[in-house]
């Protein structure tokens, strides 16, 4: 913007002019209330937090809109700023009955200043309730090569514990939230991290199926073979299955990637790994990196965890076809931490497993983890 002065026939023109918007206000939710979870007879609730942008007086409402499976309670509430910085308006959420449901809603914030000032502004909050699955569109990058994020379809299982994400077109489970903490254990951004095949030339498609938390996707080898990924979320687990079959399809020549990073506000320094050897449980640093032969393994996992949050992301694997594992922390200096499961080329790839763990605990229970996971493979 600039500012002209005109004197007959001659003119001048200031130097250019910044023009800034200020809002009255902002909103913000804690991030393991942007997506509420409701059981029955305990309400799910969300604190919603406006922090005024100046010292303003005047009346703001607040309510939700949207929710018509779930009950709100303690809706349309109002507040007089006189001056204060912040204040919270606490929604409650209920579910009259056990059940399967999911809804998407949204919270509006309506203010009257003095001066005749007006301004509204909303966020939207997801409801669920038992174990869900629900389709929907997040701004991420398809591949490593797009040129930008754009507007993807999205798979989506839900739980107590979990809220996973899968990218339809690539099978990629690209998030992993653990809900307790609202901490996103895999692309805390739209980089195409995650778990997945990785440069899977033939797109994905969904298969209808009836099974309580569970989804499916199917696609087609360079020969022409069903390959199928089955993601399993139990009701009450911290952890997702995930089920590779390539029954029939021959060896394929292909990696299997988990590109993780863990952290608040990109700061990812406490990030470490840790493995098995001989029997012990080795924590490894930012800049290590290692590649373990299949039959080198000391057992059939790998964990990575955060401690500056005390979030954690644990891998079982059983890969018939494993022939190596590539593993790197790099997240500290700017890059990525890697899982890469190298198969072998000359033999069928068969059924791959997996069973990813997302939690806010300690390695003490990783045993435990170990435990019940070896039991599904008896």
């Amino acid at each position: 913007l600039k500012a002209c002065a005109v004197s007959g026939n001659s003119s001048k023109e200031s130097m250019n002019l910044e023009v800034r918007v200020i809002r009255p206000y902002k909103l913000s939710l804690p991030p393991e209330r942007e997506n509420v979870y409701v059981k029955t007879g305990l309400p799910g609730v969300i604190p919603v937090t406006i922090t005024m942008n100046r010292e303003k007086k005047g009346e703001i409402r607040a309510y939700l809109e949207g929710f018509k499976e779930f009950e709100v309670q303690g809706n349309n509430q109002q507040w007089h700023a006189g001056g204060e910085k912040q204040h919270t308006f606490t929604f409650k959420l209920a579910c009259p009955q056990k059940k399967d449901m999911t809804e998407k809603g949204r919270v509006i914030v309506e203010g009257k200043f003095e001066g005749g000032v007006n301004y509204k502004a909303s966020m939207d909050v997801r409801a669920t309730s038992g174990v869900v699955v629900y389709q929907e569109e997040i701004k991420a990058m398809e591949t490593n090569t797009s040129k930008g994020a754009d507007l993807l379809k999205c798979i989506c299982l839900e739980n107590e514990h979990l809220i996973a994400r899968f990218t339809t077109k690539t099978a990629v489970l690209h998030s992993l939230v653990v809900r307790k903490t609202g901490m996103e254990l895999l692309s805390p951004d739209s980089y195409p991290m995650g778990l997945g095949l990785y440069s899977w030339k033939n797109n994905w498609s969904v298969k209808e199926n009836n099974n309580r938390g569970t989804i499916e996707l199917q696609s087609y080898s360079a020969s022409g073979e069903p390959v199928q990924m089955k993601a399993v979320l139990d009701e009450g687990g911290n952890y997702l299955d995930l089920i590779y079959d390539a029954t029939g399809a021959g060896a394929i020549d292909k990696e299997i990637y988990l590109m993780s990073r863990i952290g608040k506000d990109g700061v990812y320094t406490g990030n470490v790994m840790y493995m098995s050897q001989k029997g012990d449980l080795k924590e490894y640093v930012s800049g290590w990196t290692r590649e373990v032969k299949a039959e080198e393994l000391d057992g059939n996992w790998f964990a990575l965890a955060d401690k500056n949050s005390n979030n954690i992301l644990v891998t079982f694997f059983d890969i018939p076809a494993l022939k190596s594992v590539y593993l790197s922390l790099r997240s500290a200096k700017g890059s990525f931490n890697y899982e890469i499961f190298k198969l072998k080329k000359e033999v069928p790839a068969g059924v791959m497993r997996f069973r990813i763990i997302g939690d806010n605990a300690g390695t003490e229970a990783i045993d435990k983890w170990k435990a019940a996971w070896e039991k599904t493979l008896r």
